[in-house]
Formats: structure tokens, sequence, C-alpha cells
């Protein structure tokens, strides 16, 4: 291409006075200037491609203006022959038959106009136009190139689903996704995310995908489970965010290695050595405790005896506590395994897996309990530090993929904002020429 404010334009007519007409009418024009190069066949205009086009130093062609009727060249013919050799470049058709054009429309070109009453402000507005067009289409598809890369490159599964008639159907993943879930998803492209995942039909997946779909607003769920019969049984971090109007995507990733060694941990902690002791709810003191309690905690048994369960509770543990007292004797059921934090002799702190046995009087009145404490300070100071790692990975991808929302939207509102700049500043050109 030239400078900005010139455009370099092939013209190929074989009419001699259309084309005198035509070259005065671009010529005048200097909003930007337009410098015309004229051939009168096909043939001439191919070899001027193959010969000036394409060569390094060459300022290349913006634009070509394509009479469809060219001696032994006609029609549709005419304009595929030179898209086939210049894919790259806008082509805005020439004809007197309006359906033949709206078919070269329809294989690519930019625009066309109606022969022989061709308007000098309508004929260099096509081509400005055209040309601008092209540059958005190319922005965008370059834009949409960069998205692809970036998510087919991500380690993470992505979906794509589209909102139609209140029916998510599916778009498509990227390479990762195929890899985590270990199916080819180019077989679901197209269905509905029931069909797509069948076990996701009776879940509140597709309702929330959708509301996110209509209101803009980012989903996710620490925890998904899924299994059926293509899809291998696993566990899930999802992320669902608006791409653009009715279109979402899906991120994820498979937690199913953390899942299980976190259960395997649990089952080994279970089947260790426990604390065991004994509770009187009313006097709120120890009735029996045993040896690992007391190591666990590096008090004697007369010591835990003497200051009782509440005080080397934590006062969030102790508000726990409270609460499930109270609703115990409201005659509610409530869960007899639970975790508490308690402090040891030396002020550190130990994180128990409690279960409880609850005792009751004659009256069937809760008076105490016979607990069994595992101590899980390990796996919960594990469990902390893989959360704040875990936090930080997503904070970090939550921020790409922001940036990458950021940049899609950006690119799109400067294209806006220039096509409607550019449309504001054909308007006046043409109120112009014809006041």
């Amino acid at each position: 291409m030239l400078k900005e404010d010139k455009i370099k334009l092939l013209y190929i007519e074989d009419d001699e006075s259309n084309a005198e007409i035509v070259a005065e009418f671009l010529k005048t024009s200097k909003h930007p200037e337009i410098a015309i190069v004229h051939r009168t066949t096909l043939k001439d205009g191919l070899d001027y491609l193959n010969n000036e086009c394409f060569i390094p130093e060459s300022e290349g062609i913006d634009l070509i203006l394509l009479d469809l009727m060219l001696p032994n060249s006609h029609g549709v013919a005419t304009y595929e022959s030179i898209s086939s050799k210049c894919p790259d470049i806008p082509v805005v058709i020439m004809s007197a038959h309006e359906d033949i054009a709206c078919q070269c429309i329809k294989r690519g070109a930019q625009d066309y106009l109606i022969k022989p009453f061709v308007e000098k402000g309508t004929l260099t507005r096509a081509v400005k136009y055209a040309i601008e067009r092209d540059k958005l289409e190319k922005s965008k598809i370059e834009s949409e190139r960069k998205y692809r890369q970036i998510l087919g490159s991500a380690p993470i599964g992505f979906h794509n689903y589209q909102l139609v008639d209140d029916e998510l159907i599916f778009l498509g993943g990227n390479p990762a996704s195929d890899k985590i879930l270990n199916i080819n998803h180019v077989d679901l492209i197209g269905k509905r995310i029931e069909d797509a995942f069948p076990n996701l039909a009776e879940t509140e997946i597709p309702k929330r995908y959708i509301e996110v779909a209509k209101t803009g607003e980012d989903w996710s769920s620490e925890f998904i489970e899924y299994e059926d019969d293509n899809i291998k049984k696993g566990y899930y971090r999802v992320n669902v965010f608006r791409t653009s109007l009715d279109h979402i995507t899906v991120s994820f990733e498979d937690i199913t290695q953390q899942t299980i060694m976190k259960r395997k941990y649990q089952n080994l902690v279970e089947v260790s050595k426990a604390g065991i002791y004994e509770i009187d709810f009313i006097s709120k003191k120890f009735l029996y405790v045993n040896d690992v309690m007391c190591n666990q905690l590096g008090y004697t048994r007369e010591e835990l005896m003497k200051i009782g369960p509440f005080k080397i509770l934590t006062d969030e543990s102790v508000r726990k506590w409270l609460s499930r007292w109270e609703a115990l004797k409201r005659g509610e059921f409530i869960d007899n395994t639970f975790e508490y934090e308690a402090i040891r002799k030396d002020g550190s702190r130990m994180w128990a897996l409690i279960t409880a046995e609850f005792v009751e009087d004659k009256n069937k009145n809760i008076i105490g309990a016979n607990v069994v404490a595992i101590d899980i300070t390990d796996r919960k100071i594990m469990e902390m530090e893989a959360k704040q790692k875990e936090e930080y990975v997503f904070s970090e991808i939550e921020n790409r993929i922001d940036l990458w929302k950021d940049e899609i939207t950006t690119t799109h509102m400067e294209n806006t904002l220039r096509l409607q700049s550019l449309n504001d500043r054909l308007l006046a050109v043409t109120n112009s020429e014809v006041q």
C-alpha cells in the first residue's frame, strides 16, 4: 500500500468510455488521492498482479475495481480468477447484472456497483468503504487468530458455547480440552450442552452457564465431579465468562489427582492413632482423656481434667461448639463429624477431626459426648498452602483471561469507532459533493 493518504487501485475494464468516466471520477477524489492502474483484459490484470504486485519492492495494490464482462472471461468466473490470485486484496464489482454481482459478494467481494449508472460520490464512497471494511475484517481475523492461538496453547481446557433460543450450543474446545477429557470435541460441535455432556443435564450447570450468557456475570465452581460412558471420571475446577453477546467460554482444569491424594491422606489420618475423650456438657468438663490426647496437646491428664475442653479451644471453635450444642438442645440434626482448632500447652495450634457419639439421659436429653479426635494439623497446613498456590495460579489465569478479553474488546471498540468515523467522513464528503 502507498502512504495512508493515497490509494492505489487496479481497474480492469474493457469498455474505454466507461473506463475514462470512472477514471475521471476517481482522479478528482482528494480524500484520499487515488492512483489508478488500468487494464482492459483479465489476462492483462493477472499479468500485472504477477509482475508488479507480488515483488518485494512493490508498493502493492489497495483495491481492485473489476468489470465482470471482459474478453474471454464472463460473470462469476472473472471474479474467481482474480480472488484466487490475490485473496487478500479487496475487490469491488462493476456489473450491469445485479444477481451475478451478488453471487460474487457471497464469494468474498467487498461491494458492487451497477453499471452504467455510477455516480461519482457513490463510486468514491464504495472504494473507500471497501478498503476500510477490509482492514477491519482483517483486524478482526487477526484478533480471533491470536485468541485461538492463546486458547490452543493453554494447558487449561476451554469450551465455547453460543446461546440460541435459551439453548446452549457447543461450538468447540481447545486441544487441551481434548487431552483433559480424553475425547474428540469435534464430534460434539453443534449439539446442545445436555446432549454433548449428558451427565450435566440433571445438574445446575446448564442453568448457570445460561445465566452467564444472559447477564455477563462470571461464575465459578471449585469442585465438579463428572463421569459418563465417553468421558473419564474426574474432578474439575470450572470458571465461566461471557466473551461476546450470547457467547461464553468455560475454562476448566483437572483436579482429579489432587482430590484423590487428599482423600487418601484423609483415609490415612482416620486409621491412625487417635485421641479419645469424654465430655460432660452440663459441667463443661472432661470426664476422661487418653494418653494420645495428652500427647497431642502437651498437657498431663490432670491438667486437662482441671481446665476443661473449652479452655483448649480457639474462640472460633468455642463458638462452633456452643452453636452445635444449642442446635442439639432444639432437637435439630447435626453432623457428628467436624473439625475444630485447639491450642496446645506451648501455644501452638492443632487442628483435629473429631467424631462424637452423643450421650443422652433417661429423658433423651443430650448431656455429653464420647469423642475420637484425629490430629489433622499437617493436612490443614498442606491444604492452606495448596489453596494459596491455587489462588495465586488462578489469579494469574484470570488476569490473563481479562487481558485477552480487554484486548479483544478494545480492538472491537477501536474498529467500531474507526468505522463510525469513516462513515461520518464519507457522509460529510457525500453531502459536500451533492451540494
